[in-house]
């Protein structure tokens, strides 16, 4: 499928596809076209489309079922906004798919070939239970919204979340099945950003599925598994798919780390990064958290150790964010290794300055080496350059 988009708004547009990547064939604007050469397309799930800007993609219809591309920004899929009436989202459950969708959203349908045979999932090797709870008073007077996964066959306490959600590992090629068990009051379901998977198990109720079935909302009390085979490693999330603001600024959001076969998680040289947005009684003032806090505890490196920088941004609207790494107000290099976990191509995997624009619905890998002791300082700006968050990284 080859697609140009042309964004005629005055807004940023953080375009995401469920289900696959796509390749951007060029860039440009109401002037000029600028194609790009093949070792130099990214490749990705999520790409900020600028205003008055211009791109042309491509992607390949992989799989069949009903599959969404969208705008990541919440205020511009929210149907409490729709131009023919407010609808609101506690309904959501009688007609997900019409009343829960609105604005930049485009539903594409990959039909079955002419004989196609429908196969069952393959046996799941890895189980997982992850259960979506309710904390009270975990932000103030305020409950938090989010998961805590099940360990050693036993299930979290029932008013406890971790938030961000628990970090999970999963093993490329490994089939893997994730049960996601209810325990809160409103529906829900989740989306697994970025993999690639069937989509009936994509999260997006009343539209994922295929000519037999619909995916089902997960109700209170109830439980829905979602199988799924990674075909590659890299860094993803999961997150409610219910487009409630309520829902995701909560805390109903993780990370999602898909190794090599034969890999293992190495916290000693893994640092992640997530950025999120916490509840306000206010629209569009949402607190900016990092790893889950608006004061994150330091991380702690090494000098002279090689590490791997997670980066995700699953923050409600904030799209135009711009990251830093900094030592004593001078930017650090990094080395770029992948985008919304694709590894990057030789031509794009290159050193450069610490600084980057990380827009909502997007991840990105950096190989960090600092050389000497003391504080790195990460940042992050919002495009009018204001100062919304610092995270200390302490070298030692």
């Amino acid at each position: 499928m080859r697609w140009r988009l042309i964004n005629a708004s005055f807004e940023w547009h953080p375009l995401h596809l469920h289900g696959f990547y796509y390749d951007i064939l060029s860039l440009g604007d109401a002037e000029r076209d600028v194609p790009l050469s093949p070792e130099r397309r990214p490749r990705v799930v999520t790409h900020r489309l600028n205003p008055g800007a211009t791109m042309s993609i491509a992607w390949t219809a992989e799989r069949i079922g009903n599959w969404l591309f969208h705008c990541h920004i919440l205020d511009h899929i929210d149907p409490t906004v729709r131009l023919r009436g407010a609808v609101s989202h506690a309904n959501h459950a009688a007609d997900h798919a019409r009343e829960a969708m609105s604005g930049l959203v485009l539903g594409t349908t990959v039909r079955e070939p002419a004989g196609y045979s429908h196969a069952p999932p393959p046996h799941a090797r890895r189980q997982m239970r992850l259960f979506v709870q309710e904390q009270p008073r975990r932000f103030g007077n305020a409950a938090a919204l989010g998961y805590a996964l099940a360990k050693a066959g036993s299930e979290p306490p029932p008013n406890l979340v971790d938030i961000p959600g628990p970090l999970l590992v999963l093993t490329r090629g490994e089939p893997t099945s994730i049960e996601i068990v209810n325990r809160t009051p409103a529906a829900t379901s989740v989306h697994w950003h970025g993999i690639e998977l069937e989509s009936f198990y994509d999260g997006v109720p009343g539209w994922g599925g295929d000519s037999r079935r619909r995916t089902p909302p997960i109700r209170p009390g109830e439980s829905f598994v979602a199988h799924m085979t990674p075909p590659r490693a890299g860094t993803f999330m999961y997150h409610t798919h219910w487009h409630d603001v309520h829902q995701l600024t909560s805390g109903m959001y993780g990370p999602l780390i898909v190794l090599e076969p034969g890999e293992r998680y190495d916290p000693e040289t893994e640092r992640m990064i997530l950025l999120s947005a916490g509840p306000s009684e206010k629209r569009f003032t949402e607190p900016l958290l990092i790893n889950g806090s608006e004061k994150p505890a330091p991380l702690q490196m090494r000098a002279g150790g090689n590490y791997r920088l997670r980066l995700i941004n699953i923050t409600a609207d904030n799209a135009n964010f711009n990251v830093t790494l900094s030592r004593n107000e001078d930017l650090v290099t990094w080395r770029a290794i992948a985008k919304d976990g694709a590894d990057l191509p030789a031509a794009q995997a290159i050193e450069t300055k610490a600084e980057q624009q990380l827009t909502v619905g997007e991840t990105r890998d950096y190989e960090v080496r600092p050389l000497v002791p003391g504080d790195l300082k990460f940042e992050v700006r919002n495009i009018a350059g204001v100062v919304r968050g610092v995270l200390t990284i302490e070298v030692r």
